[in-house]
Formats: C-alpha cells, sequence, structure tokens
C-alpha cells in the first residue's frame, strides 16, 4: 500500500535535501511504501512512474531517508536523460559501475553535507 506525503512531510524532507543542495522537483511526488524494506532497500525509482519516488520507512525517519530520496531522484534525471540509455545501462552487470556509481555518489554527498555517517548503503535502486 502506497501513501504520498503529506504536505508537512514534503515540506521537511526538501528542507532537507535543499540543505544538502538537492532540488526536489515540484512535479514529483513521494510515497510511502513499508514493503520496500522487505527487499532490503530504503527507496525505489520506477521508470513507468518517472515522476513518483517511494521511500520505505515512516515520517519519523525523513532526514535519514534525504540521501535516499537523492539517490531515486538522480535515478529519475538519469531516465529523463535519455530513457533508452538508462534501459540499456540497467542491465545487469553495467548498472553497478554506471547508474548505481552517479546514485551511490550523490546519496553520499547528501549523507555528508548533513553530517552523517556515509554507512547507508540501502538504496541500491
Amino acid at each position: 500500500m502506497q501513501n504520498r506525503l503529506t504536505e508537512l512531510e514534503m515540506e521537511e524532507l526538501s528542507g532537507h535535501l535543499m540543505r544538502a543542495g538537492v532540488q526536489l522537483p515540484g512535479c514529483v511526488s513521494v510515497v510511502w511504501e513499508p514493503r520496500i524494506i522487505d527487499s532490503g532497500t530504503l527507496g525505489k525509482f520506477r521508470w513507468w512512474r518517472p515522476d513518483e519516488i517511494a521511500l520505505g520507512g515512516d515520517a519519523s525517519m525523513l532526514e535519514e531517508l534525504a540521501s535516499t530520496a537523492a539517490h531515486e531522484l538522480t535515478h529519475r534525471t538519469q531516465f529523463y536523460r535519455n530513457p533508452l540509455i538508462y534501459f540499456l545501462l540497467s542491465m545487469p552487470g553495467l548498472r553497478e559501475i554506471t547508474l548505481e556509481r552517479e546514485a551511490k555518489e550523490t546519496e553520499l554527498a547528501v549523507d555528508l553535507a548533513l553530517g552523517k555517517s556515509a554507512l547507508n548503503d540501502g538504496s541500491d535502486t
């Protein structure tokens, strides 16, 4: 089950992202999807819903999830740059050295900007 973040939750998440220099586009909706955590990740970008990212967890974790949101926003940007290239780079073996490399660099930068340890490796999508 998915629930959109409330307006206050979106403002809080956006604030954390902005402190790290990441813009949350107004056209992007963010939804809570608790079952994501069961798959071992904290966030998800889906190409068939490119203006939505899903986060696992709850509102008490918004600061911790800011880097995950930035990771997923990076995948969104990669998709919009060139959907065909995005699909090709999503192939097993290529994904880790291409799409994930950039997304993890963004995630690390947000963690560092927010003064967090860079040990969160939960968003690998």
